[in-house]
């Protein structure tokens, strides 16, 4: 048939443009992203030799500067290849019955500290157990991100929650802050690569848009599909629901 075979080389173009149109912006983002810390870098190596008789303490700022600069650079560099990880379908991901109330709880009082550093409550509404097929390195990877990321956003004397509800036929992790909300425009880009969503909430230097958006392709791998609300009254809640 003259006119499936057409569909077919017409679908096939436009995922050729989509992919070259994603290339493009990848490259331009991830360009953009370190050419910042790079220059830093530059500019302080510069200082430090013009400045060869100065002794290291008098130079501090210039070295810390370099060294927070750096970190910027590998954050990113290990942010894209996580991505490119997660993407591979070639490599079958590995998957058994772990428990998540289990994972969700591990998350949880490794972030205790960082919740206590800025002064928000951290609260778990955990069940004793709770089964699911998946990979126990993924799920903790995404619980991980969906907590750091609403106590990065989460004010000072605010609440963080995660909640973990299990049904015969579906299981819903989801964690919520209380204290922030994205604006309405920028609710459906959320889980775009380089969104800067910060840039209605709190701006949060070393954010780069890949976070929630390896959190994603995570958890589609994983068969689940994720996703968020957010509103004045309820705050920002983060959905996961896997079967």
């Amino acid at each position: 048939d003259l006119n499936a075979i057409s569909d077919g080389m017409q679908k096939a173009v436009e995922e050729r443009m989509r992919s070259d149109r994603f290339r493009t912006e990848l490259i331009t983002n991830v360009s953009h992203d370190l050419k910042t810390p790079l220059s830093v870098i530059l500019a302080n190596n510069s200082i430090l030799m013009e400045n060869p008789e100065n002794k290291v303490g008098d130079l501090r700022r210039w070295l810390d500067s370099t060294q927070e600069a750096a970190k910027r650079m590998q954050k990113l560099i290990a942010e894209m290849l996580t991505l490119a990880d997660v993407e591979r379908q070639d490599v079958p991901l590995v998957r058994e019955e772990v428990d998540l109330a289990n994972i969700a709880m591990k998350a949880d009082l490794e972030l205790e500290s960082v919740a206590f550093e800025k002064n928000v409550t951290l609260e778990d509404d955990l069940p004793d157990r709770c089964m699911v097929t998946g990979n126990a390195d993924y799920l903790l990877r995404i619980v991980m991100s969906l907590l750091e990321n609403a106590l990065k956003y989460e004010p000072s004397g605010g609440r963080v929650s995660i909640h973990l509800a299990q049904s015969k036929k579906k299981t819903v992790l989801s964690v919520c802050n209380r204290g922030s909300r994205i604006a309405d425009e920028d609710l459906p880009h959320v889980f775009d690569r380089f969104y800067r969503s910060d840039k209605s909430r709190t701006n949060s230097a070393g954010s780069f848009g890949l976070g929630l958006a390896i959190t994603k392709e995570m958890v589609e791998r994983l068969g689940g599909t994720i996703s968020v609300t957010s509103s004045q009254e309820e705050g920002t809640v983060f959905s996961v629901t896997f079967g």
